[in-house]
């Protein structure tokens, strides 16, 4: 049952040309590895454009940025510092956008 739900699962999985566009079920990188993962080489890569410093020692923030004891912290350690967040962009695609650009779109 489970390998005809993937089997059906991966056939929508397809762009208007047949090629995959999803080539694992999708809940395998919502596990906390594969995130730690991303994230790791995100701020890997933050640090090799200069947007970003290592730091000595892992810090708490709090919701402002600023440094903080444990106990008022929001979020985890902290190992990097943005030093140019007017350099860092981020964006979200929707699944169609990521097919027309598949399709030779912009």
């Amino acid at each position: 049952m489970v390998e005809g739900f993937l089997k059906a699962k991966c056939a929508q999985n397809r762009d208007k040309t047949g090629r995959e566009v999803c080539m694992q079920p999708c809940a395998d990188w919502t596990k906390m590895k594969n995130i730690r993962q991303m994230y790791d080489v995100i701020y890997d890569e933050l640090v090799k454009a200069c947007v970003a410093i290592n730091l000595d020692y892992p810090v708490f923030t709090d919701r402002d940025g600023k440094e903080v004891e444990e106990d008022e912290r929001f979020g985890l350690k902290q190992d990097i510092k943005i030093t140019h967040p007017h350099y860092i962009m981020f964006a979200a695609e929707k699944e169609e956008e990521l097919l027309h650009d598949y399709e030779g779109g912009i």
